[in-house]
């Protein structure tokens, strides 16, 4: 079993070609150059085009800002605080205009011909997935029990992920305000 956290404070940001914007990789696996899948947070401060992704799926989902709507051919998907994640082709590139100012969100990205994925709110209801990775992205202080082991404190903007976690059972509980979080995952045909 491999465990690991990020504080997602603590990753550099790589700020963007065109100049929109930054991304903070969180975890890329297996290698940064053929990736099957990645999570990060993106730092959205422009309007603009999103980049192509041909064979990839992917998920976002809005963790800080005052929204945004994502303009694909077949119409408008409009991102806000407390939304589900949109899950699209990332193929289809939409063009991304900002409501009320800079937003960052939280991506998943999976390689559609290697395997499949899941990004989901999570509640203060158990969760239990068979996919080999699974994780959960924390926005706010919150405690993951995984199965009976000790609980785990995750700060804010923290992403735990553990390869081979089976089907543990998870859940959370909120440290003061609501949980503000979301659980994610990966199954891949072998790891």
């Amino acid at each position: 079993m491999n465990q690991l956290l990020v504080d997602a404070n603590q990753v550099h940001a790589q700020p963007w070609r065109n100049g929109g914007g930054c991304t903070r990789e969180l975890l890329v696996w297996p290698t940064a150059q053929d990736w099957l899948f990645r999570i990060s947070l993106a730092q959205v401060a422009q309007d603009g085009p999103f980049s192509s992704f041909p064979g990839i799926e992917r998920w976002i989902v809005l963790v800080e800002g005052g929204g945004m709507t994502l303009r694909f051919a077949s119409g408008s998907e409009h991102l806000s605080i407390g939304r589900e994640p949109l899950r699209f082709d990332g193929a289809l590139a939409p063009a991304c205009s900002l409501e009320r100012g800079a937003t960052i969100d939280l991506n998943l990205m999976v390689d559609r011909s290697r395997g499949s994925g899941l990004l989901a709110c999570a509640g203060d209801e158990e969760w239990t997935d068979g996919s080999q990775w699974r994780g959960v992205f924390a926005a706010s202080p919150c405690t993951l029990w995984i199965e009976d082991r000790s609980p785990v404190e995750l700060s804010s903007m923290v992403l735990l992920a553990r390869a081979g976690a089976g089907r543990e059972c998870w859940r959370l509980t909120a440290l003061g305000a609501p949980v503000r979080a979301w659980w994610i995952a990966v199954a891949t045909p072998a790891f």
